[in-house]
């Protein structure tokens, strides 16, 4: 019987004249949502909830309907009585975010890079990937609060991946994305994870996203390089011969210190000059022959002379 003007503009109608007389389920998307309304209302006296509005060339919004039963005096006509609140903006909006989240979903399960979300300081998704590294399922792991979830992490790593979840969480800018921390699975085994974490916005709200991958075996190759490059490193400089390295353009990029013996120059004095500047001119053709040999596969001893730093002769096979 009545529509205001935002009613009618909502609907797309011009004036009243044209809803008047109309039923009102024609105004709903679900007839059987219009008619459950219309149950409460009767056994209530009232409603209130999301309704889905239809306009006559088929078009749908999203409205906060409430309404309530109105008697002008005992005995006169019943009436509904309803306003409404155009929610479209922010059913789309929730719409899209939940696709997004599920998108996310999809490929996080399906990443072999571990994943996890922390959200007021509680763990509210994980994947299967980062379950593997912890050692603990995932209905073990979903819902732990700081207290359990800081047993993951090194007491030596604690505090700082501490504070940058709790910033992240914040929606802060100046924070660290890459870095590296210990994790002590459930088995008690220490792992190094690798992570990039950042914040994100998770059912409306800010969280902190974390991707993490398993480099423990990169860290123990790496210990091992080092190791190994520490003990060759002093194999190299405690052995009477020279051992020296040059690029192709023959500039020395390393010299071991037996060379002073040798030559009366340090080794700091020749790196990164060019290694014929030493050479005796007479040998620096075939020396330049030879040089070619090892770039193509072939290892050959030669002998030459190079100039000490004295400007004397001094006779070296190589």
């Amino acid at each position: 019987s009545y529509m205001n003007e935002a009613c009618l503009r909502l609907w797309g109608y011009e004036g009243p004249e044209e809803v008047q007389g109309k039923h009102i389920i024609e105004f709903w998307e679900s007839r059987d949502a219009a008619l459950e309304v219309g149950r409460a209302l009767r056994d209530e006296g009232f409603w209130s909830g999301e309704m889905t509005g239809r306009r006559e060339d088929g078009s749908t919004f999203y409205v906060y309907l409430s309404a309530n039963v109105v008697k002008d005096d005992v005995g006169g006509p019943i009436r509904l009585m309803a306003s409404i609140l155009d929610i479209t903006d922010r059913m789309k909006a929730e719409e899209a975010l939940k696709e997004s989240e599920s998108k996310f979903r999809i490929l996080s399960e399906q990443s072999i890079m571990g994943s996890f979300i922390i959200q007021d300081d509680v763990i509210k998704y994980v994947n299967q990937a980062a379950c593997d590294i912890f050692e603990y399922t995932k209905e073990e792991v979903l819902g732990w609060e700081l207290i359990d979830y800081t047993k993951l992490i090194h007491t030596d790593d604690l505090a700082y991946v501490v504070e940058q979840a709790r910033r992240k969480q914040m929606g802060e800018d100046d924070v660290v994305a890459y870095h590296a921390f210990r994790i002590i699975a459930k088995s008690g085994k220490m792992k190094w994870a690798e992570t990039y974490s950042k914040s994100v916005l998770f059912e409306g709200h800010t969280a902190d996203m974390v991707t993490l991958t398993d480099i423990t075996e990169r860290k123990r190759m790496e210990g091992f390089l080092k190791e190994s490059d520490d003990q060759y490193r002093d194999l190299v400089e405690n052995i009477n011969d020279v051992i020296f390295r040059v690029d192709t353009s023959s500039a020395i990029t390393y010299i071991s210190p037996a060379i002073e013996k040798i030559s009366g120059y340090k080794p700091l004095e020749l790196v990164g000059r060019s290694f014929v500047d030493y050479v005796h001119p007479d040998d620096l053709p075939v020396l330049m022959e030879r040089f070619q040999r090892p770039l193509e596969g072939e290892a050959q001893p030669y002998e030459f002379r190079i100039i000490d730093k004295q400007g004397e002769i001094i006779y070296v096979r190589t």
